[in-house]
């Protein structure tokens, strides 16, 4: 039966019921639990809100899970699973620090295997053209006679380098430096006559004639005697 309240009213249906139907609501009814019976039930509805049915894991999916206790071997073995992360992360700190330790010793040996000459190039190129201007310009020097007593002398080298030029009181005598053999320094070598000292560099010939020269320092004495062994070298 579908009754009509009025034309100027809102319309309203109502659905007529059996009593079959009536008496099978009811009895759904009280089988049902009701939301507000008691707050354990209602859970976390707000009482201002109207009833809603909560869904059984409502309550597990609004509020936070609490984590499982874990026993003490899975304790142990998390514990165990990150250290191993950092001792794999110090272990290969360590192996690149002693990787570049053992490069760094390994340089060094190097090093100290090279000669000195090849490890400065540009200073000894530096040092030689130096050295070559001013021996084919002429450079002022003392020979040390057998006798120990200094003459002054002026030395050069012709323009190819082939000569070595000794100019004693306006006399000159020319050696060509093919005639070389080696260029020592100091008190070397001990098997001649002339007295030597610190600051002397002696040159031998392949005669076995040997003509010594002092300077004024060791620095001095050092730069000219590898210079000349230098150039020596290259006539070999």
């Amino acid at each position: 039966m579908w009754p009509f309240l009025g034309s100027s009213a809102c319309c309203s249906v109502q659905v007529c019921r059996t009593p079959e139907q009536v008496a099978a609501n009811g009895l759904l009814a009280s089988q049902a639990p009701s939301l507000s019976s008691s707050p354990a039930k209602r859970g976390a509805v707000s009482s201002t809100s109207s009833p809603v049915a909560a869904h059984p894991g409502a309550d597990a999916v609004g509020s936070k899970v609490s984590p499982l206790p874990l026993s003490t071997k899975e304790v142990d073995k998390l514990h165990s699973v990150e250290t191993a992360s950092i001792a794999s992360t110090t272990k290969n700190s360590t192996s690149r620090s002693a990787y570049s330790a053992a490069s760094s010793v390994g340089s060094e040996f190097i090093n100290e295997q090279i000669p000195r000459h090849q490890r400065d190039v540009a200073k000894i190129q530096s040092q030689m053209k130096s050295f070559v201007k001013g021996m084919v310009r002429g450079r002022e020097m003392n020979v040390i006679s057998v006798d120990g007593q200094l003459r002054a002398c002026t030395c050069s080298f012709d323009r190819k380098l082939r000569n070595y030029n000794i100019v004693i009181s306006k006399e000159t005598r020319s050696i060509p430096l093919s005639k070389f053999r080696e260029v020592f320094q100091a008190v070397e070598p001990e098997d001649i006559a002339t007295p030597l000292d610190e600051l002397c560099a002696t040159f031998v010939l392949d005669s076995g004639e040997c003509l010594s020269f002092r300077f004024k320092d060791v620095p001095e004495r050092e730069n000219f005697a590898m210079c000349l062994q230098i150039i020596v070298d290259g006539h070999q």
